[in-house]
Parts: structure tokens; C-alpha cells; sequence
């Protein structure tokens, strides 16, 4: 039982929605509204619904501050998944070139994308990916989006 009140409708759409996405359909949530109202909180009740019925749980946020590397709400998210190749690392001498040296050419941008596409198709079980404060991501996160 959550501690949330007040927003019984709003938590019973999103726990109908990942009920339906692990069902097999795929599906998008966004939520919007200023900060402070609970996103946050009722994104982790959805994953942690989703999670007590069998999903892998894929957290990733933006980061507020300089010095996040490209894409890091997805490489945050690719690595729960179990990814470990170009797209999840953080270290500049990454194969991934110029992704991970905070560059965005297309080239390097399609392959990570490919990427993320192919761990998330390759998926045996249902996820509930979340993908919080976007605000603070880069333009390359929100394409990939």
C-alpha cells in the first residue's frame, strides 16, 4: 500500500499502464507539472508495481550539475539493463569516440541508439523504464527519448 494521498487516479493509470506494458504492449507515460508535486514519487511506485510483477526495474535521471557525460540517462538505464558496451561507459577513451568525449556527430549518435534499441528489443522479460528529471538532460538524451 503507498503513502501517497490524494493521487489514487493518478496511481491507479500508471499501475493499469505498466499492467498493460507487461502484458506485452509497449507503452509511453509522461508525467509533467511543476517541481516538488511528486513525479518522482509516483514514477518509483509505477517501476516498484511493475518490478513486484516480474519487470526488470530501469532507472535513469538527469543530472543538475556539469560534468554528466552524454546520454546519461540512458546509459544509466542501458547499464540496469545489463548493457555493457559503448553506450553505458563514461570514461573519455571509450570506443564510442566522440559520444563519450561529450561530442555528438551522427555517426557515434546511431550507433548509440542502435544500441539502446537493441537491448531494449532483446528484452525476454518486460522492463519499466523511467526516465526522470529531464530537464537537466542533454539533447541527445531527449532524441534518443
Amino acid at each position: 500500500m503507498t503513502s501517497i494521498v490524494g493521487r489514487a487516479s493518478v496511481l491507479a493509470a500508471l499501475r493499469t499502464a505498466v499492467d498493460r506494458a507487461i502484458g506485452g504492449e509497449p507503452m509511453v507515460v509522461l508525467l509533467a507539472g511543476e517541481p516538488g508535486i511528486g513525479k518522482s514519487t509516483l514514477a518509483r511506485e509505477a517501476a516498484d508495481h511493475g518490478i513486484a510483477a516480474g519487470a526488470t526495474g530501469a532507472w535513469g535521471s538527469g543530472w543538475d550539475a556539469d560534468g554528466a557525460p552524454p546520454f546519461w540517462p540512458w546509459r544509466q538505464v542501458l547499464r540496469a539493463l545489463g548493457a555493457h558496451g559503448p553506450a553505458t561507459s563514461t570514461t573519455p577513451t571509450d570506443p564510442a569516440g566522440p559520444v563519450a568525449t561529450g561530442a555528438d556527430p551522427p555517426d557515434a549518435r546511431f550507433r548509440l541508439f542502435a544500441e539502446a534499441l537493441d537491448v531494449l528489443a532483446a528484452r525476454s522479460a518486460p522492463a519499466v523504464v523511467v526516465l526522470d528529471d529531464l530537464q537537466w538532460a542533454d539533447p541527445g538524451s531527449l532524441r534518443l527519448f
